[in-house]
């Protein structure tokens, strides 16, 4: 009838094409209204729990947008995709999901900040420039393996795995290792980032692993490169999937090797 209230759902294509039904395009959760309205705003709808209230596990001021490593068409349940606070929603933020999903490496992820600091973020017109900056941090990482060991006592130490990151600092992941009998073995394996990191930070995944390969211990390490950026004007943080190799010698305990996995 004219002059009602109509609601209208805002549903998003990831293609960025026209709806074609296929299963990727999802409900915003953004509700505009047309009409003789008491509410005539734009308004954002959280997601439900399940039980049919609010999703009580996050943030009352958060909204799920995709963003999972892989390309379009990932998991995007609540509890494993990146989220946006309200007030900050744009439909710029549509547009920008739209390409970094085509960029996104193999268990990358991303997330939406209303908090950043363009003077402490790289900055960029277009996804594509972040590509190309993304690319050649990844592709022209350099190892350092000669970092003097750090001893604790006879049978205790820690040896240093560097990965030298252009024009930024690097990582530098530590090993500790004891000496049982003759041989040395990994206790534990910790990390921190060095440089510049006011844009950029390091975040060590805790699944690390370890095995034995003839005399030398295999060590898997996994971890996210934190950048802070702001993509044509959208603060965003972007964390790029890495994984490292270390070889030890179990009769040295020191460093034979160190590599991208």
């Amino acid at each position: 009838m004219e002059g009602d209230c109509e609601e209208i759902e805002i549903w998003y294509n990831p293609d960025g094409d026209a709806c074609n039904c296929n299963g990727d395009e999802y409900d915003t959760g953004v509700r505009e209204y047309e009409g003789n309205c008491q509410q005539q705003t734009t308004t954002i709808i959280l997601p439900s729990s399940g039980t049919g209230g609010m999703n009580t596990s996050l943030p009352p001021y958060y909204y799920p947008l995709i963003g999972i490593g892989g390309g379009v068409g990932g998991n995007n349940t609540p509890s494993n995709t990146p989220y946006i606070p309200i007030n900050y929603f744009t439909p710029a933020h549509f547009l920008l999901t739209g390409q970094l999903n085509l960029i996104l490496g193999a268990g990358d992820t991303y997330y939406f900040t209303a908090t950043g600091d363009p003077n402490q973020s790289f900055s960029f017109n277009t996804a594509g420039e972040f590509q190309i900056f993304l690319n050649t941090n990844n592709t022209s990482q350099t190892f350092d393996i000669t970092t003097p060991s750090t001893t604790i006592n006879q049978i205790e130490k820690i040896e240093h795995a560097k990965i030298n990151l252009i024009g930024i600092g690097g990582i530098d992941i530590s090993c500790k290792l004891y000496k049982s009998g003759n041989l040395w073995q990994v206790t534990n394996v910790s990390s921190t980032e060095y440089g510049l990191t006011i844009s950029w930070s390091w975040e060590q995944l805790p699944n690390y692993t370890t095995s034995i390969l003839g005399n030398e211990i295999v060590l898997n390490v996994e971890g996210y490169i934190k950048y802070n950026v702001f993509l044509e004007g959208l603060g965003t943080v972007y964390k790029q999937k890495q994984k490292y190799i270390i070889k030890i010698d179990t009769q040295t305990g020191l460093i034979t090797s160190l590599a991208k996995g």
